[in-house]
């Protein structure tokens, strides 16, 4: 082997990627503050002070939402407080100590689930004991399931009965709203599980609006788990969900994971009519009531609704039909193709957000959308037969929110709304709201009414969009080719010139692997960075300090570019800070 081969080898091995998760893992649970620790297992007290099984698990459920939502640098926050809260509780080997344990066994899921029952195990097998109702845990028995929604089919409510043995039932309640993708936006229990359905019952029986009906229980499991995930997915953007949700989430998850799922038919052939109309309703949103307001298709319901007369009146033929698309396109998107359906807060979030922001309209369509939602309503309320207070309803909403629906557009045409929704493909709510996230931080300036819509459709358009974030590095050439060689020592301004291209080009690389989500791993890092309350400019500049180590071995040491070198400095930001960029 010669020299250069044996310096070569000495340096693979140098920089071969370390799997340093387990020792980050470590670090950041020694930094976990003692009094923090503490107080996570005095909730051991609290379950064994309590009232029993019920109770016990709602605190392990409200542990849980301490880090629900939060994230830490490189480690799942659960993995280091969660982990380290179970193992703490082992050692302690305690009455108090197997309580925290099974009752977190009971609602967690994943890696903290099987450790903390695990360790729950071992304490049993080790002689420690605890209440007499500690055996109830986790095990609730499911009785029943009932929904009830809202005649304008804005929200429903699930709510699943359990019970421990024969005990009266309890209940698990939670709020869908379905003008927000679906999230599940409040959760609760309560101790009272019939008394909350004869609560509702009474309500429907006062409110000719308002329905409640017993339903599937495997049906029941996948709306409750599916709103949950859109909450998910919406935490990112400040979602209006109630405070008391995150409590009561780990809680219900995991008291409906009891529930049956539905078992498809192996053929078709399995089916009869009634078999086949429910499979036809395995879709979350083609609930019952929704039927009435699919329609015949937003095409057949377009044509005949431009064919009325109170449509003909309103003159303009072609913006009028240009308008109500758009209209149409709210529906088919983000109401589940409910193009029948109205509410007064379906039209407040058409005219305020879906209009303003994301149709494509000119000033004639704008002009006359107020006027012609309003007769829209009137004739999708006739087609889908709805009561005529909740037209009444709408047709308020409209009057209150119409006369602003200029200047909603003009505002969001200055922030650059009309090019940032040209680029997003998502038909989820909250997967739009991702993507316009990832568009604006990837530009690292607000694509304003004067921004060059064509300007990213054109080769080396993200090296243009880095001269707008840095004005005064204009007239630099970003290209490889195009730093400087030099001999000796540099001179001030080619040491200057050097270091602004270098820096641009790693803003160009950053930029162009965040437009493009690859690696995903740099998104999600700049999401955790975001946690700090870090300027875009600042996270952009820590992605760079990742990658300038890679890129170095690359231009310098004539190496192929390493991605997993890349990827695990992603996982260390931002303890990267002290290193120079591109050495």
């Amino acid at each position: 082997m010669s020299p250069k081969d044996s310096r070569r080898r000495r340096s693979e091995r140098k920089h071969r990627p370390q799997d340093s998760s387990r020792a980050t893992v470590r670090a950041a649970r020694s930094m976990i503050p003692s009094d923090l620790l503490a107080a996570l297992l005095a909730a051991g007290k609290d379950m064994v002070r309590g009232d029993g099984a019920l109770e016990a698990e709602q605190i392990a459920s409200s542990l849980l939402s301490l880090w629900w939502g939060h994230k830490l640098i490189g480690v799942d926050v659960e993995e280091v407080l969660g982990e380290a809260m179970v193992a703490e509780a082992a050692r302690r080997r305690t009455s108090q100590s197997l309580v925290l344990l099974t009752a977190v066994a009971s609602v967690a899921d994943g890696r903290l689930r099987s450790k903390a029952a695990t360790a729950a195990q071992a304490l049993d097998r080790a002689g420690i004991t605890g209440p007499s109702w500690l055996g109830h845990v986790g095990q609730a028995t499911p009785v029943g399931a009932y929904r009830s929604w809202d005649e304008a089919g804005d929200a429903y409510s699930v709510v699943v009965l359990f019970a421990f043995g024969d005990e009266s039932p309890h209940a698990v309640c939670v709020l869908v709203d379905r003008n927000l993708g679906g999230l599940a936006k409040n959760a609760w229990l309560t101790e009272q599980g019939m008394e909350v359905i004869e609560l509702y019952r009474e309500q429907c029986a006062r409110n000719p609006l308002m329905r409640i009906e017993e339903m599937d229980m495997a049906h029941a499991r996948e709306l409750v788990e599916e709103a949950f995930a859109v909450t998910e997915r919406a935490l990112h953007h400040d979602p209006p969900i109630s405070a008391d949700l995150g409590g009561f989430r780990a809680l219900i998850l995991s008291r409906v994971s009891l529930l049956p799922r539905r078992r498809l038919p192996a053929t078709l052939g399995e089916l009869d009519i009634a078999g086949l109309v429910a499979l036809s309703l395995l879709d979350d949103a083609a609930l019952p009531e929704d039927r009435a307001f699919f329609g015949d298709g937003d095409h057949a319901e377009l044509t005949r609704f431009l064919a009325t007369s109170e449509v003909t009146a309103l003159g303009r033929p072609r913006i009028v039909r240009a308008a109500m698309e758009a209209i149409l396109e709210h529906s088919t998107l983000f109401d589940d193709g409910r193009i029948l359906r109205v509410s007064p807060s379906k039209n407040e979030m058409l005219l305020t957000d879906w209009l303003p922001k994301w149709a494509d309209l000119s000033a004639s369509e704008v002009a006359v959308l107020p006027e012609l939602l309003a007769v829209w309503c009137r004739h999708a309320a006739t087609r889908a037969g709805r009561d005529p207070q909740v037209l009444d309803q709408a047709l308020t909403s409209i009057e209150t929110f119409g006369p602003g629906l200029g200047a909603a557009v003009a505002e969001a045409d200055a922030e650059g709304y009309g090019w940032l929704c040209e680029q997003v493909a998502s038909d989820d709510i909250w997967g739009r709201a991702e993507e316009v996230d990832r568009l604006r931080f990837c530009l690292l300036v607000d694509p304003g009414p004067l921004f060059d819509a064509e300007l990213v459709n054109t080769d080396g358009a993200l090296h243009d969009i880095a001269m707008l974030a840095h004005p005064g590095y204009d007239g630099l050439d970003l290209e490889i080719e195009s730093i400087p060689l030099v001999q000796g020592l540099p001179s001030e301004e080619d040491a200057a010139r050097v270091g602004a291209t270098l820096h641009l080009m790693l803003h160009d690389v950053i930029a162009t692997q965040l437009w493009d989500d690859d690696p995903p791993q740099a998104w999600h890092t700049v999401r955790r960075l975001q946690v700090a309350d870090l300027a875009p400019h600042e996270i952009h500049h820590m992605l760079m300090m990742a990658l300038s180590e890679p890129m170095r071995r690359t231009f310098v040491e004539e190496e192929p570019f390493d991605g997993e070198v890349y990827l695990d400095r992603l996982t260390r930001l931002p303890g990267l800070l002290d290193e120079p960029l591109l050495p």
